[in-house]
């Protein structure tokens, strides 16, 4: 018997590996109220102490080198999870790969459980505004100078889904997300974990797409053969390497989105450049042609790497 609606989890790492939690708090809501907060900081098993997230988390070494290890405090984890309908992060895929890799490094298993990402969510309710949680914390009016704790973090998404909910008229979070035409519900176990938050230099390729477009088609892959292929962003591959594979399955690189393209491949993205929703000009240039019925994959570097393994992407 489920106890609670959702429990809300955030996690902080200690450098940008996601097995390096160093705190993890989680919020249980009930109908319209917060019941309960747990909140830990934990020594990680990757436990190299990053000066760049530590400006972000604010948590000094010592405080991280003397908590309780996380597999010490996975089964309460677990407890508060699986108490919960639904779990809930704001940017989800984060929180369920430092779930997840961490405990594989320890060889536990994480039960599955169901989870929605809050940031669809708020896109649902609030078209065409940025929903990162400065600027729903300024559309709320909550404050938010105590945000990166994660402690903070989930009170402050609590309070956020706590308002919507009043403020769309529901009387709990499982009524809100019946009325969603679109269902954003996913399963952990079958999450794409990211194993690193990669850090990198967005350098422009040296390779020309022309001379990329020259190279001699070597396999007769009908997931790309005479496919309009676009790259945005950086990825774990070097992208030159991408496009040249996806030339020799037979594919066309192109430099630009157009009514033309037939794949978008994402990768992470230059913060200079995004708008309030997360998105450059080619990611909103694809998803606007295929709201007017243009057939375009939207895909991630792995989706790709299937394709070019000749692997059927449903």
């Amino acid at each position: 018997m489920k106890k609670y609606d959702i429990a809300v989890i955030d996690f902080e790492t200690m450098n940008e590996h996601t097995n390096s939690p160093c705190q993890v708090a989680i919020s249980l809501i009930k109908d319209l109220s917060v019941e309960y907060i747990y909140n830990s900081y934990i020594n990680p098993p990757n436990n190299f102490y990053s000066q760049e997230n530590a400006n972000i988390h604010q948590i000094p070494k010592e405080v991280i080198l003397t908590a309780p290890s996380f597999d010490s405090i996975f089964d309460k984890i677990e407890k508060l999870l699986n108490e919960s309908f639904f779990v809930v992060a704001h940017n989800a895929n984060f929180d369920i790969s430092v779930l997840n890799h961490t405990a594989n490094t320890y060889n536990l298993t994480p039960k599955n459980f169901l989870y929605i990402d809050s940031v669809n969510i708020f896109k649902y309710f609030h078209q065409n505004i940025s929903v990162s949680m400065n600027s729903l914390c300024d559309i709320y009016n909550i404050e938010k100078s105590g945000l990166h704790s994660a402690k903070y973090d989930v009170e402050a998404l609590s309070k956020l889904l706590i308002s919507l909910m009043k403020n769309e008229g529901f009387s709990s979070f499982l009524e809100l997300i019946q009325s969603m035409k679109t269902q954003y519900i996913r399963f952990s176990k079958l999450a794409n974990v990211q194993y690193t938050i990669k850090k990198t230099a967005f350098t422009k390729s040296s390779v020309k797409i022309t001379d990329i477009n020259k190279l001699k088609i070597e396999y007769n892959n009908l997931n790309l053969m005479n496919k309009n292929i676009v790259f945005t962003g950086e990825f774990e591959n070097s992208k030159e390497k991408l496009m040249i594979q996806s030339r020799k399955n037979g594919a066309k690189v192109r430099s630009n989105v157009s009514a033309k393209t037939n794949i978008l491949v994402e990768g992470i993205q230059n913060e200079k450049y995004v708008d309030e929703n997360g998105l450059v000009s080619k990611q909103r240039k694809a998803r606007a042609y295929k709201n007017q019925g243009v057939d375009i994959q939207i895909i991630n570097e792995q989706g790709l790497i299937s394709l070019l393994k000749g692997e059927i992407n449903d």
